[in-house]
């Protein structure tokens, strides 16, 4: 009798490789060792070399291998889909991934999550209702060098998906509860952090590109935290985390955990207990992702038989396959309906000639009533567009009455839409203290919410500027600032009226 097969799951970064070893029991998966190389990869071919090191030096033959890939060209993006098929949605993930990633020929792969339903009105429940949809996209040279420097080498590759979706992975393996939650998850190369309400992943915040090579500290850990959460709280009307998953390492997630405790007063709770790092937590996350249904995988694995065969009947073989079982049919179909279809040509021609002269005969009037209704048209149309312009500079000088003190604009843009203008402003906000202006942040966010011409209130951009972006002769060097990006529609009618 042949020996179990052995099962892996594998963290690559730039920072260092992570391999943990697992068992399934009837409690679920069981770490039973962990290995790392912490030196750094300059390439993906490079983590994949460490990777392989550390597999032959288990002596891992005949095995099972999950991967999680932070970095080297790997994105990952949420969207809200129709529950459609993957066939009507693959084109519209592929032009998204495009746009926002700048990616030519990307490797790509999406996953369905839950319904999207609204939470001021109950779920409809049908199959309108929008989908999250879970996106990883990556070049598709990484892919082939993964695809290459793994083959032949007895190891099975059951799934390479992203940092976020092992972590949501985890979340769900924890019984995905419906309070608010926060899971923070510090990395060697910073830390990641997401929000879940209702059980769904809301908001995933990948590590500032600035701590790349550096390990974070404690406290930049919790300005990352806390900058989440006022991003969350503004997004999600209120919503703030009553509950923290923490993977840290052991040095220091007591002082992370009490700082959580006390800042955000939520209670903290481990991730993961059975992984030595946040690196295996990561890996086990993999794991468990590759085990879904429907995993987000961006490796290359060959189609099934019954998936071939299937793929074959709803492609042009399946169109042949068809007609030709049609042929004789419609032939004996055709026959007995060719001398019907002769004389009912004959009377369309008549009531086609008869339809045309009634219609030359009434052309001239016709016309007439056109440009009339056109000429009306134009004028209600530069009426409405005069007094729409009125009510807008009317709602723009009211706006911006309300900016509180330490808030200032650089730009403010306005575009048309059918049902009014959507304004967008970027600017920032300074302060003695991050709190103080962060608050200010908040208070101007708040009255714009407050007016009833206003409506879908979002804060786009919240960051702290670069040093070079700072230089402003009106405001004090001791001072923080805030750049922020918020954008809101604005109805288009006079209530004056």
């Amino acid at each position: 009798m042949s020996a179990a097969r052995r099962a892996f799951g594998a963290f690559l970064a730039h920072d260092g490789v992570c391999l943990v070893e697992y068992q399934r029991d009837r409690m679920g998966a069981r770490v039973v060792g962990q290995w790392a190389d912490a030196g750094r990869s300059a390439s993906l071919d490079e983590a994949i070399e460490r990777l392989v090191r550390l597999l032959a030096a288990r002596g891992a033959k005949n095995g099972r291998l999950a991967i999680a890939i932070e970095q080297f060209g790997v994105q990952h993006h949420v969207m809200m889909l129709p529950d459609a098929p993957n066939e009507i949605l693959e084109p519209i993930v592929r032009r998204e991934v495009q746009r926002a990633f700048g990616l030519a020929d990307p490797a790509v792969a999406f996953t369905r999550g839950r319904v999207a339903q609204p939470r001021s009105t109950p779920a409809s429940g049908t199959k309108a209702d929008p989908r999250q949809t879970f996106i990883a996209a990556a070049p598709r040279s990484a892919v082939d060098t993964l695809r290459m420097r793994l083959a032949g080498r007895g190891i099975e590759i059951e799934a390479v998906t992203v940092v976020p979706k092992a972590i949501h992975s985890l979340y769900e393996a924890t019984g995905a509860a419906l309070e608010p939650t926060a899971v923070l998850v510090c990395l060697e190369g910073g830390p990641h952090l997401a929000f879940f309400l209702d059980g769904r992943l809301e908001l995933a915040v990948d590590p500032p590109i600035a701590l790349e090579g550096e390990r974070a500290s404690v406290s930049m850990v919790l300005d990352q935290v806390e900058r989440g959460a006022v991003y969350f709280r503004q997004q999600f009307r209120g919503a703030v985390a009553t509950r923290v998953l923490l993977a840290a390492r052991p040095d220091e997630y007591d002082a992370l955990a009490s700082a959580l405790e006390q800042r955000l007063a939520a209670r903290v709770k481990p991730l993961f207990a059975g992984a030595a790092s946040p690196e295996g937590v990561v890996a086990m996350g993999a794991v468990i992702e590759a085990h879904h249904s429907a995993p987000l995988d961006l490796f290359p694995h060959p189609a099934s038989l019954e998936s071939r065969v299937r793929a074959a009947l709803r492609g042009p073989n399946g169109v042949v396959a068809a007609m030709a079982s049609m042929a004789a049919a419609a032939g004996i179909w055709a026959a007995v309906q060719v001398s019907g279809f002769a004389s009912a040509h004959m009377s369309a021609d008549r009531a086609r000639v008869a339809a045309r002269m009634s219609i030359s005969a009434t052309a001239p009037m016709r016309l007439v009533a056109e440009r009339r209704v056109d000429a009306v048209r134009k004028i209600e149309f530069v009426e409405n567009s005069e007094r729409e312009r009125a009510v807008l500079s009317r709602s723009l000088r009211e706006v911006a009455a309300r900016v509180p003190d330490g808030v200032r604009f650089d730009s403010l843009r306005v575009s048309r839409t059918t049902a009014g203008w959507v304004a967008g402003i970027s600017g920032q906000a300074s302060g003695a203290t991050a709190a103080q202006a962060v608050g200010g942040i908040d208070s101007f966010y708040r009255a714009i919410r407050a007016r009833q011409e206003v409506s879908q209130v979002t804060l786009d951009q919240f960051e702290y500027p670069t040093s070079t972006s700072l230089a402003d002769s009106t405001r004090h060097a001791a001072d923080v600032v805030i750049q922020f990006h918020l954008s809101f529609n604005l109805e288009g009618r006079d209530d004056d009226r």
